[in-house]
């Protein structure tokens, strides 16, 4: 069972499946912050794959999942997203 922390006291423990999954995403298409949070976030046609992955990692998630409106080349596109706590930092590759 992997182990994070987050300043000196804080510790998160995630489950293998939840580790799997957060492995599997972020080779995919999820983002890492700088703080460390993960960013999930799929088109409204993919919402029920996104509640799937929201579900399994519920534990180490803020509470909810956002809805997002953005306009590229004139044209609107929907998408949902959530966050995972900010453990994840050291799981991010820094690039110069």
């Amino acid at each position: 069972m992997p182990i994070f922390t987050a300043r000196k006291n804080c510790k998160l423990f995630v489950t293998d499946r939840q580790y799997e999954i957060l492995i599997g995403s972020i080779l995919g298409d999820a983002y890492i912050s700088p703080l460390g949070k993960i960013q999930f976030e799929q088109s409204l046609s993919q919402i029920d794959y996104l509640k799937w992955k929201f579900k399994e990692l519920s534990e180490i998630s803020y509470q909810n999942i956002s809805y997002a409106e953005r306009i590229k080349n004139n044209k609107k596109t929907y998408s949902c997203r959530f966050w995972t706590k900010q453990y994840f930092r050291p799981l991010r590759i820094e690039r110069n």
